[in-house]
């Protein structure tokens, strides 16, 4: 959700022996270090190219040593440094065509690794020059995050320099309780929509019963001057996608009585021609990025979907 659907937060992965190979790069020494693991899969379908029942599995290692690239925006650091391993590879079974064999993943920088304080989330993008094409159109990144319940691992913005485990406030993150998602993206900025979790290893062993009641979060639609939404602020699930309100779920303000409600987005000033331009062509979500890399504002199509890492408020952006 960090296309058509784009994760709240920063946006949002089982084979057998016969997997494919997927670039895997080996791994630097570092001092204290983190393996973060996972399968994703595919829950809608793109082209030939991924079909619904895809899966592929990750694995990147994170040096938590290595120092934060970025002073802080407000919202979190820039590490992109710390990533010393990435794989990916396909499922023997899938049925789409696209595949990640061969592929040589760009770590020593990283394209981007970036915390976020108030969604405790950590999303990770990288590139790759030679990655095969998305049903006709050029490949973009792949994207994963993970985000935590506050009690788990709280994260806060340090200074340029700090280390990833200062961020994270933990040198031992419980990778396997955080909400995990995961995004193949073309240069439209689509991808298919996928459900990720994190593999068995990833998880501490634990006696603790896992019937308690899944964490929640807020999604506020913050309307104003006379517009109104039959929705009403929605209690969502942790690590889920959602639907946020559709153009005929809303009326427009009353100084733009003849305004259409184009989609949802993080920051009320969101650049409404994009959003326009994002729904002509029918292009789904879209999101914005400072010089550093960091993620400045998420836009979400009226009536699309979104992952849910944190509460967060929405704000409508209505056509001119």
């Amino acid at each position: 959700m960090l296309s058509r659907a784009v994760m709240i937060g920063a946006a949002v992965l089982a084979g057998s022996s016969a997997l494919l190979a997927g670039g895997l790069i080996a791994p630097a020494h570092a001092a204290t270090s983190v393996v973060v693991s996972g399968t994703a899969e595919a829950t809608s379908t793109v082209g030939t190219s991924i079909v619904s029942g895809d899966r592929f599995s990750f694995s990147f290692t994170l040096n938590l040593d290595s120092g934060a690239t970025s002073p802080g925006s407000g919202t979190g650091n820039t590490f992109n440094n710390a990533v010393t391993a990435f794989s990916l590879t396909a499922g023997a079974n899938n049925v789409g065509t696209w595949s990640p064999a061969g592929v040589s993943w760009q770590i020593s920088p990283v394209f981007n690794l970036v915390t976020n304080k108030n969604g405790d989330s950590l999303t990770l993008q990288v590139k790759a020059p030679n990655a095969p094409d998305i049903n006709g159109v050029a490949f973009l990144d792949v994207g994963i995050s993970l985000a935590w319940d506050s009690s788990i691992v709280d994260i806060q913005e340090v200074s340029a320099g700090d280390s990833l485990a200062v961020a994270l406030q933990t040198s031992s993150p419980d990778v396997g309780a955080a909400s995990y998602a995961f995004e193949l993206r073309d240069t439209n900025f689509n991808s298919a929509s996928f459900t990720a979790s994190p593999t068995q290893d990833n998880s501490p062993t634990s006696d603790a019963a896992d019937s308690s009641p899944a964490p929640t979060a807020e999604l506020s639609w913050n309307i104003s001057g006379g517009a109104s939404c039959r929705s009403s602020d929605t209690p969502a699930q942790l690590g889920t996608w959602t639907n946020v309100p559709a153009s005929d779920d809303c009326t427009p303000p009353t100084s733009q009585p003849n305004a259409n409600l184009l989609g949802w987005a993080t920051n009320a000033d969101f650049p409404v021609a994009i959003a326009q331009r994002q729904v002509d062509n029918g292009w789904g979500a879209y999101e914005t990025f400072n010089d550093d890399g960091q993620l400045t504002g998420v836009f979400i199509p009226a009536g699309g979907s979104t992952f849910v890492s944190n509460s967060t408020n929405l704000y409508p952006i209505w056509s001119e």
